[in-house]
């Protein structure tokens, strides 16, 4: 493995593009990077790929990427700078971290920071299934009246979570709250709380009204459900 040189005052790659930078990373976060070191934007409209992509990396000792900008392995040999390669997402998948690391570079990935965001979505789109809300709101916007329905109530219906790490945590946590049954299955971990049931995969499919997967994704998960 390569061991690089660390450097005083980074260069630091934001490579996602204009647009995507100002809904996903926004000002306030790009002005704290900038106090870190020296940032180079990406004044593009289009992910950084390839060669544009090493490109736009040379001479910087970190990448901080969207979702989209992959870490390939000829942007970790070609970027002899490079020390640190930072995914804003809540995985790796579409970084090389083989290559990655056998040059000496680091991969991480978004802090736990939007563990609430995407619980509230989850919660959000469990309640519109559960309610029929996106089809009512299109039906009130075409001047129709929308057709009486019961709906699902989710109190006492149960929920069953694939992957118990912080998103899984803290979606049993809401679920718990809004009294639906938590299931949970993670061979990885021990779910060691009274407000979850650890189970075996097939019993979770069997048992859950509504069933969220939060695992990891890796080669082991891909096509899971």
């Amino acid at each position: 493995m390569i061991v690089r040189d660390t450097v005083t005052t980074p260069t630091i790659l934001l490579a996602h593009p204009v647009g995507i930078r100002d809904l996903w990373y926004g000002k306030q976060a790009t002005e704290a990077l900038q106090r870190l070191g020296t940032v180079r934007l990406n004044e593009g409209t289009e992910t950084l790929t390839g060669d544009k992509l090493v490109e736009a990396a040379l001479g910087c000792s970190v990448v901080v990427s969207d979702r989209g900008t992959p870490g390939p392995a000829t942007l970790f040999a070609q970027v002899e700078s490079l020390l640190a390669f930072v995914r804003c997402a809540m995985d790796i998948r579409n970084i090389d971290v083989e290559a990655a690391s056998a040059n000496g570079v680091l991969v991480t990935r978004a802090s736990p920071g939007w563990i609430d965001a995407v619980v509230e979505v989850v919660i959000g789109q469990i309640i519109n299934l559960a309610r029929g809300l996106p089809e009512a709101s299109m039906t009130y916007r075409i001047g129709h009246i929308p057709a009486p329905r019961m709906g699902i109530q989710l109190a006492g219906k149960t929920i069953g979570i694939i992957g118990y790490g912080n998103l899984g945590r803290r979606l049993a946590e809401v679920a718990h709250a809004l009294r639906m049954r938590v299931l949970v299955y993670d061979p990885h971990v021990k779910v060691q709380t009274v407000s979850a049931i650890q189970v075996d995969f097939a019993s979770l499919l069997g048992a859950s009204d509504v069933v969220v997967c939060l695992a990891v994704y890796t080669d082991q998960t891909e096509n899971l459900m």
